[in-house]
């Protein structure tokens, strides 16, 4: 078997019948520039489905490789039917279908496509403490955990308005947006601060609840 002209898109192969007698079959298969790398970017939870580019006249099936295993030979719940047209299906992507696939014609693997396949994940969050009470003068700290694939952008609301406009020395957002540090409290920074994350996936919300309150205050009150 001869292969030619491997790197522009071309592969000749020449095999030899039993006899002994040269037998020219000859494959022409293309794949064009733009097609060798493909990156491909889906949702958790859906389905990919990722073309191989790679055509020609009887042309070979596709073998797909994922870390230069052949997946053909697998077998693979997740990653269970290639098409007639030599496309890879994969249902329900996890994170863990991330990385790069090559397909090829069979017997033809210097003439190979790449699809990077990223997989993004909705946020998730989490904002701590769920509730506080402190005096007044001193200082409130509301945090908020976010994970998502790609990393969330964080905003924080207070009572449905953005904070951002109302930064100040005494209200700070600090760690990259996601703590909010109010100093010297007053009895008017009471509320219900929201941490909203987005990322391409998705959004998520949670709530922490502030109340500044004077218990000294409410003990007099109490025994008069």
């Amino acid at each position: 078997m001869e292969v030619q002209n491997k790197t522009k898109g071309a592969a000749r192969a020449t095999c030899h019948s039993d006899k002994s007698e040269a037998k020219e079959e000859v494959f022409q298969l293309t794949l064009p520039d733009d097609q060798k790398l493909i990156i491909t970017t889906v949702t958790v939870g859906q389905s990919a489905i990722l073309t191989c580019a790679i055509t020609g006249d009887q042309r070979p099936p596709i073998i797909w490789k994922r870390n230069n295993q052949v997946l053909n030979s697998l077998d693979l719940e997740d990653i269970n039917d290639f098409g007639d047209d030599g496309s890879l299906y994969i249902t329900k992507v996890t994170t863990t279908h991330m990385g790069n696939y090559s397909c090829h014609a069979d017997g033809f693997e210097q003439l190979s496509q790449t699809h990077t396949l990223q997989v993004n994940v909705p946020p998730v969050i989490r904002v701590y403490p769920e509730s506080q009470a402190r005096e007044p003068g001193v200082t409130a700290s509301l945090r908020c955990h976010a994970e998502g694939i790609p990393n969330p952008q964080l905003a924080w609301l207070k009572n449905g308005m953005d904070i951002a406009t109302k930064l100040s020395k005494q209200l700070t957002l600090q760690a990259n947006g996601s703590e909010v540090h109010i100093s010297n409290v007053h009895f008017e920074d009471t509320g219900a601060y929201t941490c909203i994350a987005r990322n391409d996936a998705g959004v998520d919300e949670d709530i922490s609840s502030l109340f500044v309150e004077d218990s000294a205050r409410k003990t007099r009150m109490y025994k008069s």
